[in-house]
């Protein structure tokens, strides 16, 4: 047997794992990935989330640049 199986039905993908070859804790990392990217799908963002996102990290770096450059 494959270590991973897909089948394609009608609305839906099956997939199957050995478990010997992949842990329950990559597994669950993996759905939580899965559902994460499902749900940032949907959001309707528009670009102004973009600045928002480089404020957020201009601040952030800001405030903790000492932790990785000495100065």
């Amino acid at each position: 047997m494959d270590a991973i199986q897909i089948q394609n039905q009608p609305g839906r993908y099956v997939i199957s794992i050995d478990k010997e070859e992949v842990s329950q804790e990559f597994m669950l990392g993996l759905l939580e990935r899965i559902q994460l990217e499902r749900l940032a799908r949907n959001v309707d963002f528009n670009e102004s989330i973009l600045a928002l996102g480089e404020e957020l990290n201009a601040g952030w770096w800001q405030q903790n640049k000492h932790r990785f450059i000495k100065e």
